[in-house]
């Protein structure tokens, strides 16, 4: 995996999580079967009692400033009707201004089929939210593990009316070809594709308001072969998302040995246990692992946090990788979800 520039590591005092209870709720009618590819197998099955390891529990608060907002609720100050069609222009630069950290679904994959990772990006605070989301829907993500469904220039408008309750997010696509389903693509990744707009865009306006897509001025039947003629409100989060996802460290971060690693996601696993684990990024040998407590049993993604010693890694390239526990073969028999991030201990 690369490595991003050192500035990156701001990142990480960024990020503040509030999803223990703001996963989207509604389901998606039309999402498909998922497949089953290769396992990605760990070299441990793992509840927290078996590993003897303290886990520690996490209370996240939804805060504002240069936290993210990732809770789909009303805007306080009440969001006007916005429209992206034209980029916005800052009066100061990206590096000179104040940053906060941008919430992004991308698609990945997990022993159950492709799901949904959310990554963070830093982004100007003052710069459109709405914008800033849409333009990263159509780049590359950071972490190579992940993908997008949506090339550069696939969207090109859209817009957010916050009224009545949740409001309308329409997006319109730029030309017919979207909305047939293209050669490769599986009809389980065209529905994440809809739903990588679906829970980013959410997100980015702190509502759950339905997305409508578009072509030209009015709604269009299909996008990538799935149903779209009527507002689409998100699928639900276990059968849409990874059940393992890390939200700090962001990939590529430098850490300093003289300061525990700080980790933080959302996951759902069984007894809450998210398994962790620290390997040599060149050789995959195992230098550290432990437990997070999650949560389980509801159809949401519970929080976790904790803090990792790291002082007695030497300097070099490190793969920190979070999972669900498998003490019973995984869920559903397919074996526990997995999230990594490459990070470099410096002195």
């Amino acid at each position: 995996m690369t490595h991003l520039d050192p500035q990156r590591d701001d990142l990480r005092d960024l990020l503040a999580d509030a999803v223990s209870d703001v996963e989207p709720r509604h389901a998606l009618d039309d999402i498909r079967a998922r497949t089953n590819p290769e396992r990605r197998r760990w070299p441990y099955a793992a509840g927290g009692a078996v590993l003897g390891i303290a886990a520690t529990v996490a209370t996240f608060a939804l805060v504002d400033g240069d936290r993210v907002r990732d809770a789909r609720e009303p805007d306080p100050a009440g969001s006007p009707t916005a429209s992206a069609s034209s980029e916005p222009t800052p009066s100061e630069s990206a590096t000179e201004q104040p940053t906060r950290a941008l919430p992004v679904y991308y698609i990945g994959e997990t022993p159950r089929g492709p799901r949904l990772f959310r990554e963070f990006r830093p982004v100007p605070r003052e710069s459109d939210g709405l914008y800033e989301a849409v333009q990263a829907l159509q780049q590359a993500p950071l972490d190579p593990d992940y993908r997008t469904a949506w090339p550069a220039g696939s969207i090109s408008q859209w817009s957010y009316v916050s009224d009545p309750g949740d409001g309308l997010i329409q997006v319109t696509i730029a030309d017919a070809s979207y909305a047939e389903r293209p050669q490769g693509m599986s009809a389980d990744e065209a529905s994440l594709a809809v739903e990588q707009v679906v829970y980013t865009l959410q997100a980015n306006v702190s509502a759950r308001a339905p997305v409508q897509f578009r072509l030209g001025d009015n709604p269009v039947n299909q996008v990538y072969g799935v149903p779209t003629s009527e507002p689409i409100t998100e699928g639900p989060p276990l059968e849409v998302l990874a059940l393992a996802s890390i939200s700090d460290p962001s990939e590529g971060l430098l850490v300093d040995n003289d300061r525990p690693l700080r980790v933080r996601g959302v996951g759902n696993s069984y007894e809450g246990t998210m398994v962790w684990r620290i390997t040599r990024a060149d050789t995959d040998e195992e230098v550290d692992m432990g437990s997070f407590l999650a949560g389980w049993g509801e159809q949401r993604l519970f929080p976790f946090e904790g803090e990792i010693d790291v002082s007695d890694l030497e300097p070099g390239d490190y793969v920190l990788s979070v999972a669900t526990a498998d003490a019973s073969g995984g869920t559903e028999g397919y074996g526990p979800d997995v999230d990594d991030r490459t990070f470099t201990v410096v002195e």
